[in-house]
């Protein structure tokens, strides 16, 4: 089986280090500025500190990086891309189309409505699609997902992960380790890989 994952998520930052033009804005925090962040009604760019960061992007498709700390960010509405960065982060997404990364940490990652797509990291991660057609994947260690409504895809991958599929048409895959696949839907697709016998 191809794995669907990574191909949106891992080394995306398309717009970190440019100068944007019309009404984006880049925020950059500092020390001084710490607390509770807002974007604007518009697209933003905005990049966390190294310590414990809570932004909320608001309107707009937004780009936000919590960068190092635990972090708590939000996308608000329109189609966000969130990225916690090292630390144990909360990513939550919102209204639209989002794209949540979080690579490090015991991480907290909830799509909101929308098709979204979710990515744990090396740790365990607490993975929710929520409303929409999701896809969700664990990566490494033992994580918790749960697609929600919608038609889900839905990939513990590596560690001793709980699938749950939850409304709609969902396709939900273990690794090779102790995986929990539950669907709520009779037309939920379950596949449980095993080790190849020598």
């Amino acid at each position: 089986r191809e794995p669907l994952r990574r191909g949106r998520a891992r080394g995306h930052r398309p717009l970190q280090g440019t100068t944007p033009t019309g009404t984006n804005a880049i925020t950059t925090l500092t020390p001084a500025l710490l607390g509770i962040t807002f974007g604007t009604a518009s697209d933003d760019i905005i990049q966390g500190s190294a310590e414990n960061d809570s932004i909320d992007g608001l309107a707009g498709s937004d780009e936000v990086f919590g960068e190092d700390g635990d972090d708590s960010l939000e996308g608000n509405a329109g189609d966000d891309y969130l990225d916690g960065g090292p630390g144990s982060d909360s990513l939550i997404g919102g209204a639209g189309d989002d794209i949540l990364d979080d690579e490090f940490g015991n991480n907290l990652l909830s799509g909101g409505d929308g098709n979204d797509e979710v990515y744990g990291g090396n740790d365990a991660d607490s993975i929710a699609g929520e409303g929409g057609n999701d896809s969700l994947f664990g990566d490494e260690a033992d994580d918790s997902i749960a697609g929600g409504a919608g038609s889900d895809v839905a990939d513990g991958e590596a560690g001793n992960d709980t699938v749950t599929g939850g409304e709609g048409n969902d396709a939900l895959f273990g690794g090779l380790d102790n995986d929990s696949l539950n669907g709520a839907s009779a037309a939920t697709h379950f596949t449980a890989m095993t080790a190849a016998i020598p």
